[in-house]
């Protein structure tokens, strides 16, 4: 399932609906298109009641302008609920596309 992600104000995207929803592992693909201006910072972020977030230890990772992609992979996932935490940073332009490895 891919999610898209446009650069106008720091965000958060839940990607998982819940951890019965991810594989063993959950591994989550962010493309940026040439469009993205500055620098961004991701990092992943779990909870077990969907309100109160804790940052995952194999995160933050900050993305470069320009078109790349970019793999943010956990082993550390162990409550009910995950999301992405975008920090846009000085970034004004840009678009994100997010896929991550829902099982089928």
């Amino acid at each position: 399932m891919a999610l898209s992600y446009t650069i106008g104000g720091s965000g958060i995207l839940d990607i998982s609906g819940g951890r019965d929803n991810l594989r063993e592992q959950a591994s989550i693909q962010v493309v940026s298109n040439a469009a993205l201006d500055a620098s961004v910072t991701l990092k992943l972020q779990q909870s077990n009641d969907n309100t109160n977030w804790h940052d995952l230890p194999e995160t933050p990772l900050t993305i470069d302008a320009g078109a790349f992609s970019n793999l943010l992979i956990t082993e550390s996932f162990y409550c009910d609920f995950i999301r992405l935490s975008i920090d846009e940073l000085t970034a004004t332009a840009g678009e994100l596309t997010i896929t991550t490895n829902y099982k089928d």
